[in-house]
């Protein structure tokens, strides 16, 4: 990885971390360069401003997550197992912090693109593991519920565990 790679990463990575310590509202270059250890005019080297850092996060952020979930369903021994492996993370990784930010509204089309490539990766994940007829219906249903829990268990922490049974319960009864 050449230098000016490494920096740019090393400014998302940065970002990452203010986001989540700090959210995003109160996220100002200057704090960005601070915590990169590195001069604001580096930053604008890379990037115009901070939306720009944002969707580069955003973006390495959904790559990962895909590529983790992706590993996580490989190790699991069955079609059923590999789903619950998902919804599993996708409810254990749901933060509230998440659910009170508005992070697509500020960014551009290119970047909401992007970032339902993500989500159209994860629905192809639970299609790979499917089996008959009506695949792609059924991963996005599959894929509906999966993500409707997310957004359940960031609004109520405590009930996790109870909403991952809920979840896994309809799963099996949608198969």
């Amino acid at each position: 990885m050449k230098a000016s790679e490494r920096q740019r990463q090393n400014i998302v990575t940065a970002t990452m971390v203010l986001v989540e310590t700090r959210g995003i509202a109160s996220i100002s270059l200057s704090d960005i360069a601070a915590e990169a250890g590195i001069s604001r005019q580096t930053v604008y080297n890379h990037f115009s401003d901070t939306s720009a850092v944002f969707e580069a996060a955003l973006d390495m952020h959904g790559t990962a997550m895909v590529s983790h979930v992706g590993a996580l369903m490989e190790k699991a021994s069955d079609a059923r197992e590999k789903i619950v492996s998902l919804a599993r993370f996708m409810i254990e990784a749901a933060d509230p912090a998440h659910e009170t930010l508005p992070l697509e509204a500020g960014l551009s089309l290119e970047a909401r693109e992007r970032l339902n490539r993500h989500t159209e990766a994860l629905r192809d994940l639970i299609a790979g593991v499917l089996k008959g007829e009506g695949v792609a219906a059924r991963a996005d249903m599959i894929w509906t519920m999966i993500e409707a829990s997310s957004h359940t268990a960031a609004r109520h922490p405590e009930a996790k565990p109870e909403l991952l049974n809920i979840l896994i319960t309809a799963l099996d009864a949608a198969s």
